[in-house]
């Protein structure tokens, strides 16, 4: 029986190259997942040449320009930060819709795995807590998702 499971370490981070599309609305948030994000990398290995950042307006805005990024140059993985919030209206929705079905297509297509850091919360308090508040880092685990499915994709690679 084959059982294959990520396996960080086993992964050879040095030459990695991410890509970390950033929505700007809600930048206190957003910010605050772009720095944990970033420190997760930077502290599992990935050099910081191979980190790319590219800061977008919204959160619908993501895919495209995520889909711009691997046409310019060649990435191992995506990580896509935003931070959505409840309003009054049913935008709150279309919102969210468009930007996670976007950045799953998006996958899909390119082949390449695009790790979702997008909270989509119904007030700021619970953002807020997403974003190195009580409930955990969400920056952090989207970058650590992304090295792990990383990782079971290579050892997929080496077994098949």
């Amino acid at each position: 029986m084959i059982q294959i499971r990520a396996n960080v370490d086993s992964l050879e981070k040095k030459d990695l190259r991410i890509g970390v599309v950033v929505s700007e609305f809600n930048t206190e948030i957003t910010t605050a997942l772009w720095e944990g994000a970033k420190k997760e990398l930077l502290d599992s290995g990935i050099s910081e040449s191979g980190i790319v950042a590219v800061f977008v307006p919204g959160a619908i805005e993501i895919p495209i320009a995520i889909k711009r990024l691997s046409e310019y140059q060649k990435f191992d993985g995506f990580i896509a930060l935003g931070c959505v919030i409840q309003g009054e209206t049913r935008h709150f929705d279309y919102v969210c819709e468009q930007a996670n079905d976007g950045s799953l297509k998006l996958s899909l297509d390119l082949d390449l795995p695009i790790s979702c850091g997008i909270l989509t919360t119904e007030n700021r308090a619970q953002a807020e807590g997403r974003a190195g508040g009580y409930k955990g880092h969400k920056g952090h685990e989207a970058a650590q998702a992304l090295l792990e499915t990383l990782s079971v994709l290579d050892q997929l690679k080496k077994t098949y």
